[in-house]
C-alpha cells in the first residue's frame, strides 16, 4: 500500500458530517440497550467529551436522533434529552408518512391487510406451541364475547385480538410488519367509528372462534382462508361504499411516553 506523502491535505470533516457520526454512536448505543428506555442522555459536558465536538454540532446530532423518534429533548431547568428505544408504533407512523406522501387509499391498506393478516395465522396453526398460542388468543375472545353491549369494549378487545392474531405467527418479522399495518388500519378505523350493528359483532365474533379452532387443530390452509374471508368482509364493513379516504399519518403521531 502506498503511503500517503507528507503534506497531503486529508479530506476535512464538516460539522453536518460529524454531526451524522455522533448521532450513529449515539444510535447504536440506543438499539443495542446500552442506553435504557426512559433513560436521559449523560449531561452535554460529558457528551462533548466523549466525542470531542463543539456544543452546536453535539446539538445538531440530538436533533436528528429526536427526528428518528429516538430521542426527545426537553428544555427548561429540567431538560436533557430522554431516550426512546423503537417501537411497532413508530414503525407504524414511518409506514404512514410514506403512505400518505404517495397519496395511497385506505383500502390499499385493506388488501394487504387481507393477504397478510392470513399467513400470520396460517404459521400459528403450524406452530408445535400453538396450544399456548391459542390459550392465550381464546381468553381475549371470550373477553370480547362477554363484552358484546359495551360497544367501546368491545370494539377494543376485538383490536386487540387482531393484534394477537398476527404476532401468533411466531415471526418477529412478520408480526411488526403486519401488526405496523394493523395499527394504521386501527387508527383509522377509530376516527371514522361507526356503530357496530349487533348481527356484525355476531358475525365477527362467530369468525373468531372459528378462526381461533382452526389455529389449535393445526388446520393451517382453513386457518388462512377463514382469516381471509373474514377480513374481506370486516374491511369492506368499515369502508363506507364508494368511498376510500387515502392514509393519513397524524392518526398515528406516537405519544410522548
Amino acid at each position: 500500500m502506498r503511503r500517503e506523502e507528507i503534506g497531503t491535505p486529508r479530506p476535512r470533516l464538516h460539522a453536518p458530517r460529524l454531526a451524522a457520526l455522533v448521532a450513529g454512536a449515539l444510535r447504536r448505543r440506543i438499539l443495542a440497550g446500552e442506553l435504557a428506555d426512559g433513560a436521559q442522555l449523560p449531561k452535554q459536558e460529558r457528551l462533548l467529551a466523549e466525542h470531542g465536538v463543539s456544543a452546536p454540532t453535539l446539538r445538531e446530532a440530538l436533533r436528528i436522533l429526536e427526528s428518528e423518534g429516538l430521542l426527545r429533548v426537553l428544555r427548561g431547568k429540567r431538560g436533557g434529552a430522554v431516550v426512546y428505544r423503537p417501537t411497532s408504533a413508530m414503525a407504524a407512523y414511518a409506514i404512514a408518512k410514506v403512505l400518505e406522501a404517495d397519496e395511497v387509499a385506505l383500502s390499499d391498506v385493506a388488501l394487504a391487510l387481507q393477504a397478510l393478516e392470513p399467513v400470520c395465522l396460517e404459521m400459528a396453526a403450524r406452530r408445535e406451541d400453538r396450544h399456548d398460542v391459542v390459550s392465550r388468543l381464546r381468553e381475549v375472545h371470550e373477553q370480547a364475547v362477554a363484552a358484546f353491549d359495551d360497544l367501546e369494549r368491545y370494539r377494543s378487545l376485538s383490536h386487540e385480538l387482531h393484534k394477537g392474531f398476527v404476532e401468533a405467527s411466531g415471526s418477529q418479522t412478520l408480526a411488526l410488519l403486519a401488526g405496523a399495518l394493523e395499527a394504521l388500519w386501527l387508527a383509522h378505523a377509530r376516527e371514522r367509528a361507526k356503530p357496530v350493528a349487533a348481527a356484525v359483532r355476531r358475525s365477527h365474533l362467530g369468525a373468531h372462534a372459528a378462526i381461533i379452532d382452526a389455529v389449535e387443530r393445526g388446520d393451517a390452509e382453513s386457518a388462512r382462508r377463514l382469516a381471509r374471508e373474514h377480513l374481506c368482509e370486516a374491511t369492506r364493513y368499515a369502508l363506507r361504499p364508494g368511498a376510500s379516504p387515502a392514509v393519513d399519518s397524524t392518526s398515528l403521531v406516537p405519544n410522548p411516553r
